[in-house]
């Protein structure tokens, strides 16, 4: 848990920095070509995925442009792992199914949990943008990872446990 602390601290501190670079002009001209107050390419459902990358979308409401895209990221960050949780969750409930007795491993599910926390920090922006509703804003933010960075994550996470690696390695979420 601290370590997730730690990585929303990162993550406000760098958005901090920028926030004094920026200004919410820009953005706000960038969300005027959208049509409606949701971008065209942001998800309401919040998730997506393709055959190379697993993308989160966030929205979130401020006073000011810039912070509302900080804490859409933040929450953008957040939700990208925990969608990440459950497929992997989902993973290994189909193994304790097909019989394996890993699956049940009390080992295997705290390092299968561990292993995904440096998803939030390795998580790639991409699109963002910032909208005036009323009298605030509402920033736009999405971010994803890709299948291979995942994978190398997760491979890192279950480092020095090969066995257990290999009961999971070939789940269909690290296919490209």
């Amino acid at each position: 848990m601290p370590r997730i602390f730690k990585g929303f601290t990162l993550v406000f501190i760098i958005t901090a920095g920028f926030l004094g670079c920026s200004t919410s002009e820009q953005i706000t001209a960038e969300s005027e070509e959208s049509s409606g107050i949701f971008p065209g390419w942001y998800i309401q459902s919040g998730f997506s995925a393709d055959s190379l990358s697993f993308h989160s979308f966030a929205t979130a409401v401020s006073s000011d442009s810039i912070i509302a895209m900080a804490n859409a990221e933040l929450q953008a960050r957040v939700n990208l792992e925990s969608y990440i949780a459950t497929k992997l969750e989902s993973v290994r409930e189909q193994l304790e199914d097909k019989g394996s007795d890993i699956a049940t491993d009390t080992d295997f599910i705290i390092t299968l949990r561990n292993a995904h926390n440096e998803v939030q920090e390795n998580a790639v922006p991409g699109n963002k943008s910032a909208a005036k509703e009323e009298s605030y804003y509402r920033g736009f933010y999405q971010v994803s990872i890709s299948r291979s960075e995942l994978q190398n994550l997760m491979r890192s996470g279950f480092d020095g446990k090969g066995r257990y690696w290999e009961a999971i390695s070939d789940a269909p979420m690290f296919a490209q």
